[in-house]
């Protein structure tokens, strides 16, 4: 629906795609057993969105406390939205954050590339890949921890950070700049390559 104002909002269903673009003074609870999730073009008190098969979205919105995404299979997209701490997770697929500001990220992925595009986090971003490559463009955080078990890690950061990294099997390139926030990066198997925006 658009056009209308909730107080609270719990929308479920077994079969079938979710689209919910009203605003929510409290909190949204959207999940989907079979099929998407998408929530957009909307102001929210705080947002819950799961999607057990099929792809999640959230476009355009603005979300005055947390929001929590998680797909069990299917892609996770996070698109010009502002909130206090975002947490995705996802079991199969991947997923990508872009123009996002927030006050902390936390990100996990068993399977599939994260990739994120203008990401500002005022405190700290933590991702985490199991089997994927991670590409940070762009972004910025108080404090950085990237970890893949499987796939390299490639990023442009826009501040100075203490750089420490770790590539079991792989070669590693980060600045060697030596001051700023921390900003761990490690990979089992696969490259390291972190820069600054000049």
């Amino acid at each position: 629906p658009e056009g209308f104002t909730f107080e609270e909002a719990n929308v479920e269903n077994t079969s079938g795609q979710i689209a919910f673009y009203a605003d929510v003074k409290g909190t949204l609870s959207a999940k989907s057993s079979s099929g998407g999730v998408r929530v957009g073009e909307n102001t929210i008190g705080s947002l819950s969105a799961v999607a057990s098969s099929g792809a999640a979205s959230v476009k355009s919105a603005t979300v005055k406390e947390d929001v929590s995404v998680e797909t069990s299979s299917g892609s996770i997209l996070i698109e010009e939205v502002a909130c206090a701490k975002l947490r995705v997770k996802n079991s199969s697929g991947s997923i990508h954050l872009s123009d996002v500001k927030a006050e902390e990220i936390e990100g996990e992925n068993s399977s599939g590339e994260i990739r994120c595009n203008n990401v500002m986090v005022a405190g700290d971003m933590k991702l985490s890949n199991t089997s994927g490559g991670m590409e940070i463009d762009g972004c910025d955080a108080a404090n950085l921890k990237l970890t893949s078990s499987s796939g390299s890690i490639r990023g442009t950061l826009l501040t100075e950070k203490i750089f420490v990294a770790d590539a079991t099997s792989g070669s590693v390139d980060v600045p060697k700049t030596t001051s700023g926030g921390m900003c761990e990066v490690t990979t089992t198997s696969g490259s390291i390559k972190m820069s600054i925006v000049e």
